[in-house]
């Protein structure tokens, strides 16, 4: 997963399935943000990763992501 930003403290949970005649990991983590620059959440983000080539497919979060920054 050299290609994510992934680190082992941040993985909740890792699948591997098939999609589209491929297969895909999905890892499941949990980041540590501030919602509107000041209230800590933590935000549930799901990534497709191939497994194929280790390249992301795609990023899942959620709406309210926009209003949230990183710590």
């Amino acid at each position: 997963m050299s290609n994510t930003n992934l680190t082992e403290e941040q993985i909740n949970k890792v699948t591997l399935d098939v999609e589209g005649g491929k297969l895909i990991y999905f890892v499941s983590e949990k980041r540590l943000m501030n919602l509107f620059w000041i209230i800590p959440v933590n935000m549930e983000v799901t990534q497709k990763i191939s497994a194929e080539n280790g390249h992301l497919i795609s990023t899942e979060k959620p709406w309210w992501s926009f209003l949230a920054s990183e710590k």
